[in-house]
């Protein structure tokens, strides 16, 4: 995908589509990197996102660097945005999948 695409889906939640095939929920989020003058993009996976935005809070770096996979922009092969009710689908899958590991 173009940058500009990958732009326009910055910071909502969505299923990215990768081109090793994997599809995941999560959300995609830039930063400005200053000594390479240019923009880095990263992917937080849905399971990642709650202690992602803990580590954003406490400005902890080494566990928001942990929570992240750097992501070139043409390994990005599609983006869908995320209803609601997608949205809890997923959580219901994720919880069961929990569940199962937990056993």
């Amino acid at each position: 995908m173009s940058t500009a695409e990958i732009q326009d889906a910055l910071n909502l939640y969505s299923m990215i589509t990768f081109w090793d095939g994997r599809t995941e929920p999560g959300i995609l989020i830039s930063h400005y990197n200053i000594h390479r003058s240019g923009m880095e993009y990263y992917f937080v996976a849905h399971d990642n996102m709650q202690a992602y935005k803990n580590a954003l809070d406490r400005f902890d770096r080494d566990t928001y660097r942990l929570l992240t996979e750097t992501v070139d922009p043409r390994d990005v092969v599609s983006i869908h945005a995320v209803s609601l009710r997608e949205f809890k689908s997923i959580m219901q899958q994720s919880a069961a999948k929990d569940r199962q590991q937990a056993n």
